[in-house]
């Protein structure tokens, strides 16, 4: 199955709902991304480790890119970039959920639309559709009625929704798969941006820091690994593992094609076309394939 990320814009009343509702639920909120990653060591084995030796996977022995720099001093780069990056996590959640508490009523307009864009098309709302994390769980949990929610640029190539781990398991992998969608999601769509802002620099013949050429891809590479292997950690064994990418060597990429062998959950980006502005898109989606 492949999901489209749904685009909505909010309305001035459902901006007004909006703020009394994220005020209201913010440290519950709150509470949930800290149960995810709660300490630094834990921001370290949960995101730094996976990010670097799927990175070291993806990097030939011997490899020097255009700037002179060695495989080994990449890495070394991108170790104390993410290290750097988790001290900060904390903090900058905190801030950012008391700057929610305090300014969101005066800020409400601008943040619907960055709700809209960031948030939104992963987890859904009651009145406009389910975003693609319930749509995902729903899917994986063997939920049938999760097929009324699909959108016309969705795409069910084979099958129907099935339960892939043990039915007393379904509650705890349902919410904790939303989550990390809802996580990676948002993680994506800010390395879209950087990289249209890279691609911006670059046509104009500004020099680029390299690890940031390639930000869009080692994000989604990062991000479908954690995904992937948070299914796995759920999945029943009658079921093939879950692999970013299937069988392709390119994780996250747009060729990984529907109908590899291996079971799968992945974002990926890819060129759309859009007849009413009559013009190509880049977008973001999320494919689904279970084998047995």
């Amino acid at each position: 199955m492949r999901l489209f990320l749904r685009e909505w814009a909010m309305s001035g009343r459902l901006g007004k709902r909006w703020a009394k509702q994220t005020i209201n639920h913010a440290p519950k909120t709150y509470n949930q991304l800290m149960d995810q990653v709660m300490s630094e060591n834990d921001f370290y084995q949960k995101i730094v480790q996976p990010g670097l030796k799927t990175a070291e996977k993806f990097i030939r022995s011997g490899y020097v890119n255009a700037a002179g720099l060695s495989k080994q001093t990449i890495l070394n780069r991108r170790k104390k970039r993410l290290s750097e990056l988790s001290s900060q996590y904390f903090i900058n959640l905190k801030e950012g959920f008391q700057t929610i508490k305090n300014n969101v009523k005066n800020g409400q307009s601008k943040y619907a639309k960055s709700t809209a864009k960031y948030l939104l098309p992963f987890t859904g709302r009651r009145g406009i559709g389910k975003g693609l994390g319930p749509l995902a769980a729903g899917w994986l949990t063997g939920d049938t009625k999760i097929k009324r929610f699909l959108a016309r640029t969705d795409k069910i190539i084979k099958g129907e929704p099935v339960l892939i781990t043990a039915p007393e398991k379904a509650g705890r992998f349902r919410k904790a798969l939303i989550n990390q969608i809802i996580h990676s999601g948002t993680v994506i769509m800010r390395a879209m941006d950087m990289s249209e802002y890279v691609k911006e620099l670059l046509h104009k013949g500004l020099h680029v820091d390299s690890e940031l050429t390639n930000i869009l891809e080692d994000t989604l590479i990062d991000e479908n690994k954690a995904i992937n292997n948070l299914v796995n950690s759920y999945q029943q064994k009658i079921f093939k593992p879950f692999k970013p990418g299937g069988n392709s060597p390119r994780l996250g990429s747009r060729h990984r094609g529907v109908g590899t062998v291996a079971s799968h959950i992945d974002f990926f980006v890819e060129e759309i076309f859009n007849e009413s502005k009559w013009q190509w898109e880049t977008k973001l989606g999320l494919e689904i394939q279970v084998a047995r």
